[in-house]
């Protein structure tokens, strides 16, 4: 048999997989016909299956074959042994046989039964193994084969001997690397490439590992086992995705694959809770073993014990695992584990009864099997045989007395003492021991198939949601308020859970919850969307949204989440929680009448009014129990309610009843504080505080009462001296560091910073150690603005402990701020310098956040090279981080998001360097670290239109507008790119949908002015500024609706009413330096010429001096710093205003050192085009005008570029190029239709070819967007009626010329007395 076959058996041979022995050695023999070594290995196939009569008959027909005759005479005497009835003699004959044949066997027949005793394990055959390979090696010291299974033999004794571990492994790897180095360049053992993988796989080495196993693909793509390894070994790592991907490869090759199909099962329940698909999947998989593994017992029981921890308690799930169970009972009915397994399945589906019975039948099978006695007192408590259950744990107790008690009887110890109502901390203790005993029994343990089996996800959730978080309230933690170390224990436990199985729906609601109660409002969010973008249909989580979205404040948002629940499951309206939630966003909506009715059909629920656990208001089957706090929450709402309508005497009698109810209960505090707030409300403030002060020092409730009773002191008297007075009692009466730290954050609350030091400073005192604490008395130290004492505190803190990352990142912090750079470089580079664990995640995120502070102080100093090339480190550190978190997937979905945003930043320096092609390639790697990334869609939307890639631009636009609809920005970029793509309509549309939701949306509504000129429909402006007026008697106060008038004004070519409203913005810190800027352009070119004077003559005056000084003036009241380029262009343009020489040369060296740092800015080209212009410099002029005019279209710098085209085009009409003057005039024209001087333009080609009518055409629109206000076009537009035989259209417009310009001189003799002459008959 060859090596390669070999190695095939062999690997079904360790796995576990009898059948597929067989069919691998069957095959083989279709063209090696009677080979003996396959037969034996075929034979062997059917001894682990089971069948021993068949197997030694086909043993005893290779009688003979010396290859196999030693293995052969061993594998039937196990064989034998295996049979009922062992037949003694002819295991005596046997025994002979194997001491004759040992004595005369040869290298090929040792190495033969070498292999078998190795695949039967156990020490003596391993031993026996090694001696015969240790004689065949002697002879024969580099027969790789003998090598290979030497190795084996190595790594099966260190399993046997775990003290061995690592000098095992480390032995078998060396051989396994000299058995492939012997190979050199030729063909590689598959043995030894997998023996290898194996080594490495156990030392920790993945990535090697996974290197080797891709050597067997490559080489041997048909040996599909390889592909199954690295599946197995991503798994391992957690990388899910990967481990998918490759089972996939794995079923396209062979579609009835088993491990790839378990491992697709296990993707789909623990990640993705696809579980409808996952039971079909299964049903597939137990066909495929009926099929390839019949009689494999063990493997139909692993399939199903494994997907049953995973089941969420799923009916269709656990209706699969009931199938392969009794697979394999049918096969193995004398096996208790396999009856206890089916036990726990009918226990995960509710039927306790059932359940029960199957597990005493599993005791008769096995006594000793903790599975099942577990099981059994689990039902018992499950169907309240509390005696019962309370005798099988004693008995369990004695049994495990002498051996460490695990995390199951911890737990079923606290269940049984809250079923008898023990005490609470006694409780807590036997649950925090359950806890304990698992971490320590999940230490080590790998992930891979059976590793949920170990990690008993049902368990912990029972740990959490039955007891620790009935422990924890039912409303999110005040401000001051320290955490609930219940909350904590609960978030720890369900963090595990969810982090492992993050498929499970319940987890995550339930880590959901507790961060709720925790008040991370944003962690509740992102477990809620969690839940729903596995499951949308999953009411509960859309209630628990709601919980979230109320508290948030957000309370129509709350009511729309209500309304999905009820559309997804209309049973949810039966759910105490739904009355619950549904009535404070009633109550907040003040719809008091119909919260008043939701809350008395809540009262009529089963369990509500009584307590749930008496058996007259058991619940049935399906239906969740209604929890203590749900029952208080009722009651008080209920009391609110009637309280608001001035029902009192009722609110009164609810609150008494409740009183009674919970008197003794965890939430009796809630009731007695719901009492205070109607004593409250009828004004009784000392009748509250006396309630308050009714709670005894010694109550478990004295905490909360002295907190409410502060709130009271603050809100309703104002008195901050009585509310720190009862912090400070709870002080002296509890002197721990939890009362410290709230005594501490009572001052901050009242803005006391340097008593909340005091505080804090003695709570550090009694805990040393925490970071947290010493955070806080730093930034306490700061709100006092005694910034010095700040930064010494940190200096110490960071002296007294170098390790505490954290801490020297809040004194760079301070110092960044501080403007400290060089001070916060230095701390930061201590920081990054530290000694740490290349793996761990926790040092890794603090270096990301180290290097992100790092590139900010870089920035800061102006080293913005330095700056980038932090910020590129930060990136590569991230995208490690993310490499390991990859089995954490809420972990990595926030670190994926920093990574998101760290891409961004890179994005965005690229792009001011308008480097935009590294710009385009960071955005896209931001949206592939979060596609919804608002902040890079729109950003990346942007850059496609600078790049006038509009498709691209649209498609972004849309995705955003479809995530968020209110999103501003999306819609105006739509507008405009509407506007590009001449769709002048539809971007209209959108800006005028945006104004008619927000009227006073003023950033729009400019935007809507400049696009309505561009469209030459600015006559429809007015009616928007008008809504804006309108919306709000505070909007002609607003700086944004002035400006916006200012900028009507100004292209209706009135620039005195554009100046008079502008100069009401240009105070304003929002719109002042923008409405500067266009006064000073309008001062400085009122009727908004291309080209100034050509005159520029050394000493010549300023036409408009006091308008020059104007324009001065404004520039100096900018505030704005750094000063934008703008900013200096507009200085230059003041300069070269003055007509002088040495003001334009001078103007003219400033934009050649602002055209240094931005070549392609095309303002600054258009500046000094302007300068060359001014200066005679004609040529330059125009090489700069076209470099602009080669240039895409910005948006951004749409005046400018249209300012560029007219000045060239002006160029092109003085020599003749009327062609090239026209192309500019209608790139013009595309993106501004109301562009006179574009019209003026083509009007004046039009002439001078002697086409008057069209030249008349375009002088009537130039006319027109010019609002009949430039004589010089009027004069224009009459010449070219008269020369087209338009004379009463001449004789109108020099009418309207005369109006309003009397003196304008010849357009009367020139044109409108020779218009008359024409028409007089």
């Amino acid at each position: 048999m060859s090596s390669e076959v070999q190695a095939l058996v062999n690997y079904y041979a360790r796995s576990g997989y009898p059948r597929h022995i067989q069919t691998v050695c069957q095959e083989v023999l279709k063209k090696r016909p009677n080979e003996p070594v396959l037969l034996f290995w075929r034979a062997y196939g059917l001894i682990l299956e089971g069948s021993y009569s068949e197997a030694l008959r086909e043993l005893e027909a290779l009688q003979g074959a010396r290859e196999v005759e030693l293995a052969r005479a061993f594998a039937m005497i196990h064989a034998h042994k295996m049979c009922k009835i062992v037949d003694e003699d002819a295991v005596s004959a046997l025994q002979d046989q194997v001491k004759s044949e040992e004595r005369s066997a040869t290298e090929r027949t040792m190495l033969q039964a070498a292999n078998l005793y190795l695949q039967l394990g156990g020490w003596a055959n391993l031993d026996t193994a090694k001696d015969m390979l240790a004689k065949v090696l002697q002879v024969q010291p580099n027969y790789p084969h003998a090598q290979c299974l030497a190795a084996w033999v190595e790594l099966a004794l260190e399993a046997q001997d775990p003290e061995d571990a690592a000098g095992g492994t480390q032995r078998a790897l060396a051989t396994f690397e000299e058995v492939l180095e012997a190979a050199g360049t030729g063909p590689k053992e598959i043995e030894a490439l997998l023996g290898k993988a194996h080594c490495l796989e156990k030392l920790g080495h993945f990535p090697q590992t996974l290197d080797t196993l891709n050597q067997v693909v490559v080489g041997y793509s048909w040996f599909l086992p390889a592909l199954v390894e690295k599946a197995r070994v991503l798994l391992v790592t957690s990388d899910w995705e990967q481990a998918l991907e490759t089972a996939q490869r794995v079923l396209a090759q062979d579609a009835q694959n088993i491990e790839a199909m378990r491992l697709t099962v296990l993707f789909l329940l623990a990640r993705e809770s696809r579980y409808t698909l996952a039971a079909r999947r299964m049903a597939d998989l137990c066909e495929y073993i009926d099929r390839h593994e019949p009689k494999n017992h063990a493997l139909y029981f692993a399939v199903a014990q494994s997907c049953s921890r995973l089941s969420g308690r799923n009916p269709a799930v656990l209706g699969a695992c009931t199938q392969l169970m009794d697979r394999a009972r049918k096969l193995a009915p004398e096996v208790a584990a396999y009856v206890a397994e089916f036990g726990y399945v009918q226990l995960l589906g509710g039927d306790y009864a059932a359940a029960l019975q199957t597990f005493h039948l599993a005791t008769q099978l096995d006594e000793l099997n903790t599975a099942c006695m577990y099981g059994t007192i689990y039902c018992q408590l499950m169907e309240d045989q509390v005696d019962d259950a309370g005798r099988s744990i004693e008995l369990l107790s004695l049994m495990s007395a002498s051996i460490d008690k695990s995390a199951d009887l911890h737990y079923l110890n606290a269940l049984l003492l809250q079923k008898q109502q023990g005490e609470r901390q006694d409780i807590v203790n036997l649950l925090d021991e359950a806890i304990s005993v698992h971490n320590q029994t999940m230490h080590g343990v790998a992930m891979g198939m059976d590793y949920f089996v170990k990690l008993q996800p049902e368990l912990l959730m029972d740990v959490a949601a039955r007891l620790y978080l009935l422990q924890c309230g039912s409303e999110p933690r005040q401000s001051t308020e320290p955490v609930s170390p219940f909350v904590t224990k609960t978030a720890n436990v369900l963090g595990l859970v969810s982090r492992c199985v993050p498929g499970l729906l319940d987890a995550q609601l339930l880590l959901a919850k507790t961060r709720l109660l925790a008040a991370d409002l944003e962690g509740a969010m992102r477990g809620v969307t969690q839940c729903l973008r596995l499951e949308p249909t999953f009411s509960d989580a859309h209630i628990l949204m709601a919980q979230i979205y109320l508290h948030d404040g957000k309370h129509r948002m709350a009511g729309q989440s209500l309304e999905q629940a009820v559309s997804h499951n209309f049973a949810a309206r039966d759910s105490p929680t739904y009355h619950v939630v549904k009535a404070k966003v009633l109550i907040a909506t003040q719809e008091l009448e119909e919260a008043l009715k939701i809350l008395e059909s809540a009262m009529a629920l089963p369990g509500v009014k009584s307590a749930p656990h008496s058996k007259a208001h058991k619940p049935k089957k399906g239906t969740a129990e209604v929890t203590l706090q749900e029952r208080v929450s009722i009651y008080l709402l209920l009391a609110e309610v009637h309280n608001k309508l001035g029902h009192v005497p009722e609110a009164t009698k609810i609150i008494q009843d409740a009183l009674n109810a919970f008197q003794g209960t965890p939430e009796e505090v809630r009731v007695t504080i719901a009492n205070c707030d109607l004593a409250l409300s009828r004004g009784d403030v000392e009748g509250a505080l006396a309630m308050c002060r009714a709670i005894p020092r010694e109550s478990p409730h004295f905490l909360k009462a002295k907190m409410a009773a502060a709130d009271i002191y603050l809100k309703h008297r104002h008195d901050k001296r009585a509310y720190a007075m009862q912090y400070q009692e709870l002080v002296d009466q509890y002197p721990d560091t939890q009362t410290y730290m709230m005594l501490g954050e009572a001052y901050m609350q009242i803005q006391e910073p340097e008593r909340a030091i005091q505080a804090l400073e003695k709570a550090l005192g009694r805990n040393a150690g925490d970071v947290a604490l010493r955070n806080k008395i730093g930034k306490a130290l700061v709100m006092t603005h005694d910034y010095q004492k700040a930064v010494d505190y940190y200096e110490k803190a960071c002296r007294d402990d170098p390790n505490q990352v954290a801490m020297q990142q809040e004194l760079a912090e301070l110092y960044y701020k501080l403007k400290y750079y060089e001070h916060a470089e230095r701390v930061l580079a201590v920081a990054l310098e530290r000694r740490r664990d290349p793996d761990d995640v926790n040092a890794m995120m603090l270096d990301v956040q180290a290097l992100l502070l790092l590139a900010k102080v870089h920035k800061g100093s102006n080293n913005l090279n330095a700056a980038t090339e932090t910020q590129m480190h930060a990136r590569t550190t991230q995208t490690s981080l993310l490499a390991k978190l990859r089995g954490d997937p809420e972990l990595s979905r926030v670190q994926r998001n920093l990574a998101a945003d760290i891409c961004f930043t890179l994005a965005e320096e690229y792009h001011e360097q308008r480097n935009y092609e590294r710009a385009l390639n960071f955005y896209n790697e931001a949206l592939k670290h979060n596609d919804a990334h608002t902040k890079s869609m729109f950003a990346l939307a942007k850059l496609h239109l600078i790049r006038n890639e509009t498709d691209q631009c649209q498609a972004l636009c849309v995705s955003l507008l479809r995530t968020d609809p209110d999103n501003e920005e999306a819609a105006m970029m739509l507008a405009e790119l509407m506007f590009r793509k001449e769709h002048y309509e539809t971007a209209i549309y959108h800006f005028q949908q945006l104004l008619e939701r927000k009227p006073t949306h003023y950033v729009a509504l400019a935007q809507l002015v400049h696009l309505m000129r561009r469209a030459g429909r600015l006559d429809e402006v007015p009616r928007y500024l008008r809504m804006a007026e309108k919306s709000s008697p505070r909007a002609g106060m607003a700086a944004g609706l002035w400006f916006c008038k200012g900028l009507h004004a100004r292209y209706g070519s009135n620039p005195h009413e554009a100046l008079k409203n502008l100069n009401f913005a240009r105070k304003d810190p929002e719109w002042g330096t923008q409405a500067i800027y266009s006064m000073v352009e309008i001062y400085l070119n009122p009727d908004n010429d291309t080209a100034w004077d050509d005159g520029a003559t050394e000493g010549r005056p300023a036409d408009n001096k006091e308008a020059l000084q104007a324009a001065t003036r404004l520039l100096a009241e900018v505030r704005v710093r750094p000063l934008p380029t703008k900013h200096h262009i507009l200085e230059a343009y003041a300069l070269m205003a003055t007509k002088n020489k040495n003001d334009i040369e001078t103007a003219l060296n400033n934009l050649v050192s602002l055209a240094s740092k931005d070549p392609d800015s095309v303002p600054v080209l258009l500046a000094m085009a302007m300068a060359f212009h001014l200066l005679k410099q004609m040529p330059k002029a125009r090489n700069n005008l076209k470099r602009v005019a080669k240039m895409p279209f910005n948006a951004a710098e749409a005046d400018d570029f249209e300012k560029s085209w007219l000045m060239l085009s002006d160029i092109h009409i003085l020599g003749g190029k009327f062609d090239l003057a026209q192309e500019m005039c209608k790139k013009c024209l595309k993106y501004n239709k109301s562009c006179a001087k574009a019209w003026e333009g083509m009007g004046a080609i039009m002439e001078r070819e002697q086409s008057y009518r069209d030249a008349a055409d375009h002088y009537e629109m130039a006319w027109k967007y010019e609002h009949e206000t430039s004589p010089a076009v009027g004069y224009k537009l009459g010449f070219n009626y008269l020369k087209a035989k338009r004379y009463v259209e001449a004789i109108d417009v020099c009418h309207k010329v005369l109006h309003a310009f009397p003196g304008y001189p010849k357009i009367k003799k020139d044109i409108l007395e020779k218009a008359r002459a024409a028409i007089r008959p």
